[in-house]
């Protein structure tokens, strides 16, 4: 597939997406009801009793996660989404 570079960059820009966008706003490049992925997703995280701010972020980090192995980046990581390359 790619590179490792190429793909962490590729994380990295999918983490910005998600965390700024959205995951539904892939809705066009993915052929997946992301409506239901993220209400399904939006559901299990909502059984566990959390704050606001931990519970946000563990729901975008599962829609990235979900995304990863969608796209098939799952083995790839990004800590920094910031990427100015």
């Amino acid at each position: 597939m790619f590179s490792a570079p190429v793909s962490d960059r590729a994380v990295a820009n999918l983490q910005y997406f998600i965390n700024n966008y959205d995951l539904e706003a892939l809705q066009p490049y993915i052929n997946k009801n992301l409506k239901e992925v993220t209400d399904s997703i939006g559901k299990i995280k909502r059984y566990r009793e959390s704050d606001f701010i931990s519970d946000r972020y563990e729901l975008r980090s599962s829609k990235l996660e979900w995304a990863k192995k969608y796209l098939g980046l799952g083995k790839f990581e990004s800590y920094n989404y910031l990427y100015t390359g």
